[in-house]
């Protein structure tokens, strides 16, 4: 098993924890994505879209936001070679009609997708651990910064208290 880089896993870690209360609490705070079921029971699942479309008025890039665009974080792709498939990374377009929060959420799932789906955890993969330390540490920062888009936070969400439960 190839070592991994720990000080890219401890902000990954702590990336992936806040991110995934936050998802916790857009669900407790009724940000869930309804779909046509004629099942009594569905998995709950975060609706990112819901959240955007209520917040993005109100929403204002903060100076952690604008970096982060300007870092322009990469997705990871599966492209075919010939009869392979090869792995590789690919810039985020975002259309000109597309506001702040939809860029700045799009980036902050994309960087958890390349954390928990992708290679940006691995030393060996990692060939600029500084600009991916960056990344997270900035998204880290985001995530906190956007569960008080409106000042007062969500409603019924109290950072210490949802992230620091017992």
């Amino acid at each position: 098993m190839d070592k991994l880089d720990n000080e890219i896993l401890k902000y990954s870690l702590e990336y992936l924890y806040w991110f995934s209360r936050f998802e916790y609490t857009l669900k407790e705070n009724d940000y869930l994505q309804h779909y046509e079921s004629t099942e009594d029971m569905i998995s709950a699942k975060p609706n990112w879209k819901k959240f955007r479309l209520e917040y993005e008025k109100k929403y204002s890039l903060s100076e952690n936001a604008k970096e982060l665009i300007s870092l322009s974080p990469k997705k990871q792709i599966a492209k075919r070679v010939g009869s392979n498939w090869e792995l590789g990374w690919n810039e985020i377009k975002f259309k000109d009609i597309d506001t702040g929060l939809k860029k700045v959420i799009t980036l902050l799932q994309t960087i958890r997708n390349n954390l928990f789906h992708g290679g940006k955890h691995h030393s060996k993969s990692n060939q600029d651990k500084e600009r991916d330390l960056e990344l997270i540490k900035l998204s880290t920062k985001i995530i906190k910064e956007i569960a008080y888009i409106d000042g007062s936070g969500m409603e019924g969400f109290d950072i210490k208290k949802e992230i620091f439960i017992n």
